[in-house]
């Protein structure tokens, strides 16, 4: 494991790509979900705790509602439909801008997500001198390998 930017003064960002956790959680752990309180705990005090998601309707409201009064900002969109059964509300360019929109601001970045895609966000940050953490579930070999650290959310992260 490398060192990681730690103490009092340093600024991280937290950006959760909930499609991807939900998913990932579920396949793995079924009926189980991701804690978002415990994931504060872990994460601590971050400049801002963004997570992304979708939602047809209004399925998601009461999730959107406990997560804000964890103090998490939600983005949600509703999602393209292609064909009766397909679905998709990709956030991966909209997570990429928010990180660069901080990257001044921050000296951490922590992405919740096991999503390969964003192997060109970490490569970038952590070249230009910022920590980068991965927590997710079946994270891709190639965030494993550009992160400074990573870590597979285990049981013990789940309601």
């Amino acid at each position: 494991m490398k060192n990681i930017a730690t103490g009092t003064n340093v600024k991280s960002l937290l950006l959760v790509d909930v499609s991807n956790i939900f998913h990932c959680v579920a396949s793995k752990f079924p009926k189980r979900k991701l804690s978002y309180s415990y994931l504060s705990e872990v994460v601590g005090k971050t400049v801002r705790s963004i997570v992304y998601g979708a939602q047809m309707g209004h399925e998601a409201d009461k999730f959107i509602r406990r997560i804000e009064s964890l103090g998490y900002e939600v983005k949600f969109k509703r999602p393209k439909t292609y064909g009766p059964n397909i679905r998709k509300a990709d956030w991966d360019v909209g997570i990429t801008v928010d990180a660069f929109r901080y990257f001044n601001r921050v000296d951490k970045l922590i992405l919740c997500t096991g999503d390969g895609d964003f192997k060109p966000l970490v490569e970038y940050f952590t070249a230009n001198g910022k920590d980068v953490i991965i927590y997710g579930c079946n994270i891709s070999r190639d965030l494993k390998n550009t992160a400074t650290v990573w870590e597979e959310i285990t049981s013990e992260w789940l309601s």
